[in-house]
């Protein structure tokens, strides 16, 4: 069962879950890529869309180095 719960937390199609702010959706993401995370925004309109475009706020694999 660990197995398979760390393969559905790091599946790269599952859906982010994101907050709304004053400056669009904000959400916490982690993936083989950034294994510290990187906290990310976009737009309402970009968030709708089939593909959005997500920029990143704080990197924290960045900051590590």
């Amino acid at each position: 069962m660990r197995t398979e719960a760390l393969d559905i937390l790091g599946a790269e199609n599952r859906l982010p879950h994101s907050s709304f702010t004053a400056n669009g959706l904000h959400y916490f993401w982690q993936d083989a890529g950034h294994p510290k995370g990187v906290l990310r925004r976009t737009t309402l309109e970009s968030y709708r869309s089939d593909n959005p475009k997500w920029e990143p706020v704080l990197d924290l694999d960045a900051l590590n180095e």
